[in-house]
């Protein structure tokens, strides 16, 4: 049973949820006692089961609030009421599921306004267009708080830096220019950073504790994890993000790429509905403009990236495999050259298939995580 002592922070958004809620534990549990959410375990039922998990003795609960339909955030607010509320950003993630479409994704993320304490923290991205669709009802008298790399916000990241183990950046905070180093790669976990550090600054915590809880947090599987292989070839396992936009996946893969042969390897993405031909065409029209030496495409969805690749400039290097015996033959010739692999999206069984086929993939290849 919850303490009136602990304080609760859920975490909703189209992506980013888990690796921020890692973040915010990791700094946390350094000096309190930390209930969590049990790896990606952020549906309705799970955050029921997590009301009775949580002790009189935890002082902080970080709770991700995953919603594919409207009504599920305040569902969440029902069984466990925030404190402190975050929303990573508004996408096109199960946009199928929304009459209205990334307006219906945005009322229904808006929840959490509504559903959190009324004096509550509130932390949204001054980066992202659509959060300005996010609708503030009266109730809600709390703080709000930004965070951003390119725009104006109160927690600003600059001096951004790719390293060979991650990520460096710098933040002004209590009046100092801070240093900080996450052991992730690309930019938009350094968006997710600055969510973990506007959170944990807002709470008092010590700013070695956040530069600490940042560099040691709990990495979550087969979301930008990278695979260093002995000939030099990189597989990109970011399997399990299921969102339509390709550009931060793309950024990392153009980083990583420079001087090899650069490589993407896509499926369908799930829960896009009447707008599933137009997002695919659009994924392969943002593939075609990014310099690859080849795209693979698979399943039913895979099909509209290809096309839109194809009719985008992309027509000798995209390949539309039948199989997956098929994809593991290219996959294995692209790793013989020492390509840059990045891997994304599979349409059903929650990613399962793409998952596991890269698991099988390095079971007999040397490799490093990084």
């Amino acid at each position: 049973m919850r303490s009136n002592k602990c304080v609760v922070i859920g975490i909703t958004g189209s992506s980013g949820k888990t690796t921020t809620k890692e973040m915010i534990a990791s700094i946390l549990q350094q000096r309190h006692r930390v209930f969590k959410s049990y790896k990606n375990g952020n549906d309705c039922w799970f955050t029921s089961q997590y009301a009775k998990q949580i002790k009189p003795s935890h002082e902080y609960a970080v709770l991700e609030f995953g919603m594919k339909h409207a009504g599920e955030i305040t569902k969440h607010c029902q069984l466990i009421q925030p404190d402190i509320g975050l929303i990573t950003n508004i996408g096109k993630a199960h946009i199928g599921n929304f009459k209205h479409g990334i307006n219906g994704i945005a009322a229904s993320k808006s929840e959490i306004i509504s559903g959190m304490k009324p004096n509550g923290l509130l932390v949204t991205n001054a980066d992202d267009p659509n959060s300005k669709k996010l609708t503030f009802h009266d109730s809600f008298k709390g703080r709000i708080v930004t965070i951003g790399i390119k725009q104006t916000a109160d927690y600003r990241a600059g001096n951004i830096r790719y390293s060979t183990q991650g990520m460096s950046f710098s933040v002004m905070l209590r009046g100092a220019n801070e240093h900080f180093d996450i052991p992730s790669i690309g930019i938009y976990n350094v968006q997710n950073s600055l969510f973990a550090i506007a959170v944990c600054d807002q709470l008092g915590i010590p700013v070695s504790d956040i530069k600490h809880g940042l560099l040691h947090y709990e990495r979550p599987y087969a979301r930008m994890e990278l695979n260093h292989l002995n000939n030099g070839a990189i597989l990109i396992n970011d399997a399990y993000n299921t969102k339509p936009e390709l550009n931060a996946a793309l950024d990392v893969l153009r980083y990583l790429s420079k001087g090899k042969r650069r490589v993407a390897v896509i499926g369908g993405i799930t829960d896009t509905g009447k707008w599933t031909k137009n997002i695919h065409y659009q994924a392969g029209k943002d593939l075609a403009r990014s310099d690859l030496h080849a795209l693979y495409t698979f399943g039913t969805k895979g099909k509209h990236i290809a096309i839109g690749a194809k009719k985008n400039g992309m027509k000798k290097h995209v390949v539309h495999v039948a199989s997956m015996t098929e994809l593991r033959r290219k996959v294995q010739r692209e790793i013989g050259l020492g390509s840059v692999i990045l891997f994304k999206g599979a349409a059903r069984n929650n990613n399962t298939i793409l998952m596991r086929f890269i698991d099988r993939l390095l079971g007999s290849k040397t490799r490093e995580n990084v």
